[in-house]
This record gives C-alpha cells, sequence and structure tokens, in this order.
C-alpha cells in the first residue's frame, strides 16, 4: 500500500465540521489502497470534542508532538474562556480582546500555531529518514500545516499536496483585522511559497480553485466537501408535534455569522405561522450572536440555542426539521464559501432556507439542485418572510441525486488526483 503521511491540526475527538473531511478520507482511503499516518498535536485546544469520529478512524495510525498555544494567555488577558468561535472569528467586545486580537494578528504568523512549526519540522525530518512515505498532505487552516509541509519537501523532495478547506490571505474576515503592512507581506509571501512549492493544491469551492491557480502554475483541483452516506443508515426524526414547524441551524454562529437579520424575517412571517415556529440553533455561538436574541422579545420563546452535541443527535434534528438554515458570513469575499454541512443538508433532502450572498457558490447549489432559496442580507424581511414561507409550505424537496457528494465517492476522487 502507498503510504500518506497527514499533517493537520483538527483530528478525532475534535467536534468542528473541520474535523470531518480528512476523518472520513482517513476511513476509506486504505480500500483504495491508501495508508495514512495522521500527524497531529498531543495537546491540542478544540473548543468541542465528538468521540462519534474516532470510530473513523481506529485503523489509522497517529504521531504525536505536543504544542504550544497562546490562550491561556488569551484567557488572562481578556478574562474570557477562549474557543475557536470567538477568539479571531468575531468582532472584539472590550478593550482586552481587542489587544489579544492585535496581537495574534501583528505576531502570530501566520497563525496561533505558528510555534508547532519548527519543533515539528525537526521531529518529522528525523522520521521520515527512518519511514519514508510517498504522498505529505496538508490541510489547513491552520495554515500552519502548510508551512510544516514546505519545510519537508525541502528536505525530502517527496510529492506535496496542500488542501486548502479555507483560503488565506483572501479569508472573507481577515479585512476587518488589524494587520499591518508587513504582516500583510509576510503572509502573502508564505501562501506564495506553499502554492509555488506544492506539487498540487486542493481546494472545497470552484471560486477558490480559480483564486488560487491565479496564484500559481501548479495544479489546483476543486475536491468539495461531502456527507458519509453511512452516517444515515437508521438516522431516525425526533417527536414533534404536528402543530410544530422546525427550523434547524447546525454549524457556528459568529458576530459576522449573526442571525439579527433572520429574526427579522421570522417576525415577517404571518402570525399563524410564526405561531407554529420553533428554531434550533446547534454549535457553537458566540456571546453576540446569542444576545440579539434580546432585541426580540416576540422570540424569546421560539429559540433554542444547545451549544454542543454529538453529530448523530444533530442528524436527527436535521431529519425533523421543516426547513434547514444556512447562515453565511456577511463578507462580499464569502462569495466563494462553500460550506461543509450544505451537503449533509443536501443529503436530507429538506428544503434549504439560505442567508449570503444569491450570485456566490451557495446560491449557485441551491440553483442547480433546486434544493432550496438564498436571500441577501440586505433583503427586505418581507420579501425573504415570502421566500422562506413558500418553503415552509412546499416541504419535502425533490429526490436530489447526491451520490457524487458522499464520502466514498469524494476518496475515489482524491485517489484520481493523487495516481496523476
Amino acid at each position: 500500500m502507498k503510504k500518506i503521511l497527514l499533517l493537520t491540526y483538527y483530528f478525532p475527538p475534535a467536534g468542528s465540521i473541520a474535523v470531518q473531511r480528512w476523518a472520513k478520507f482517513c476511513k476509506y482511503l486504505p480500500s483504495f489502497g491508501y495508508d495514512v499516518l495522521a500527524y497531529k498535536p498531543k495537546n491540542p485546544h478544540y473548543a468541542t470534542l465528538d468521540e462519534s469520529f474516532l470510530a473513523d478512524v481506529q485503523h489509522i495510525q497517529v504521531l504525536e508532538l505536543p504544542i504550544f498555544e497562546p490562550y491561556q494567555i488569551y484567557e488572562k488577558l481578556t478574562k474570557q474562556k477562549s474557543n475557536s468561535i470567538g477568539d479571531i472569528a468575531s468582532k472584539p467586545k472590550n478593550w482586552q480582546s481587542k489587544l489579544a486580537q492585535f496581537i495574534r494578528s501583528i505576531f502570530f504568523i501566520p497563525d496561533a500555531k505558528c510555534f508547532w512549526i519548527r519543533p515539528s519540522v525537526r521531529f518529522l525530518k528525523k522520521y521520515l529518514n527512518e519511514n519514508p512515505v510517498d504522498i505529505i498532505i496538508s490541510t489547513g487552516p491552520p495554515h500552519s500545516m502548510h508551512r510544516i509541509a514546505f519545510q519537508l519537501k525541502k528536505h525530502t523532495n517527496t510529492t506535496w499536496i496542500a488542501d486548502f478547506r479555507d483560503p488565506w490571505v483572501d479569508l472573507d474576515y481577515l479585512d476587518s483585522l488589524p494587520f499591518s503592512f508587513w504582516t500583510k507581506w509576510w503572509q502573502k509571501r508564505m501562501e506564495k511559497e506553499v502554492l509555488q512549492s506544492a506539487d498540487a493544491i486542493l481546494t472545497v469551492s470552484q471560486t477558490w480553485q480559480k483564486d488560487l491557480q491565479a496564484k500559481t502554475t501548479k495544479p489546483v483541483y476543486f475536491l468539495p466537501n461531502g456527507y458519509d452516506d453511512e452516517d444515515f443508515v437508521n438516522i431516525s426524526p425526533l417527536l414533534k408535534s404536528k402543530d410544530e414547524c422546525w427550523i434547524v441551524h447546525t454549524g457556528s454562529l459568529t458576530s459576522y455569522r449573526n442571525p439579527k437579520v433572520f429574526y427579522d424575517i421570522l417576525q415577517d412571517l404571518p402570525a399563524q405561522w410564526l405561531a407554529k415556529i420553533k428554531v434550533f440553533m446547534i454549535g457553537q455561538s458566540d456571546e453576540e450572536a446569542k444576545n440579539v436574541l434580546n432585541d426580540f422579545p416576540l422570540l424569546q420563546d421560539k429559540v433554542v440555542f444547545i451549544a454542543q452535541m454529538p453529530h448523530q443527535e444533530a442528524l436527527r434534528y436535521q431529519k425533523t426539521a421543516d426547513v434547514l438554515l444556512l447562515l453565511l458570513n456577511q463578507y462580499e469575499k464569502s462569495k466563494g464559501l462553500l460550506t461543509a454541512k450544505i451537503y449533509e443538508y443536501l443529503a436530507m433532502q429538506k428544503p434549504i432556507f439560505a442567508l449570503g450572498n444569491p450570485a456566490g457558490e451557495v446560491g449557485k447549489l441551491l440553483e442547480n439542485t433546486q434544493a432550496g432559496k438564498i436571500s441577501s442580507y440586505h433583503a427586505p424581511a418581507s420579501q425573504s418572510a415570502s421566500v422562506l414561507l413558500d418553503l415552509l409550505q412546499t416541504g419535502q424537496t425533490k429526490n436530489i441525486d447526491t451520490s457524487k457528494y458522499t464520502r466514498k465517492r469524494l476518496t475515489e476522487d482524491l485517489v484520481g488526483i493523487m495516481d496523476i
């Protein structure tokens, strides 16, 4: 079997959506003749845990090395618990968090995992000298994983594939951070070195594929996220009253993915429909995203926040939903964003109501599949409420062929890229 060294920060039992892409590839790659060796931190700072994903990687050999992460310093400085939602992807709430965000933006390059680069390179150089592999794959963010692979490429000249689950310098919310001219220059230089040194690049949306291809002569492949059909076996809906209409959102909420506009839309629904509505926000939410509900007294008993639950239980909520809700980041650069959870939504065969850029990747996917509708954050609430009401009344979507988005099929696509 061919041997892959996977460089990743997120790995089971991490509970974030970021872990699923490579946990699922690890699950299916052995059936295509590839043996995966995963390299990860020994003591990572994960915001959530979900041990159910361990079953996908139980056959995988894992290498670990301790990592220093500045989260304890952050917590002392801001006097609040650090998590992957609020630290960098949300607006700072006080002078302490502003200072912490400034320090993070100026001194931690390319990201807060930068202190793991040098020790990892030293450790892996020695390991690879004694245990060579056929392919190195780095997946980011955090993009420090690509910097580790960049150094290993110079040392070993092993085939290297860099997987961009999100952009680097073009990530939508980075423009809101206090980067200096020097920091921006250094980030761009680091990204350029990675893009020109990797043998191939993967990314999860066609917009990002074009953006990255414009920066390198190396091939950039579109390899989307997907869903594991084996996760859907025996998923049963929850009990709910026939008089209720459930709207379910799974995933994180930040100040840049704020449900305020959605609440305005809910309040514009006809009274008889609003009386039936129950909204479930499942996943990590920062305080700003949660507290905005206080401005909507009519919705206080309509919205339930559930911070964490196992993946299988979240799927049961999706299965029970009348409409699945997708909130995208409120940035122009979010046009290329094609979230991982939309593929699970598609597999559920339930109507999807999204808020974001209708001209973006999500809008195109919904239009092509006829799986739902997307409204702009800037559209009148009454107009968007009409779209949502239509989805609520329509109910189940048409039978959508989602076979090309199954994790096993996507693993086959990955193997095709590696075998080129």
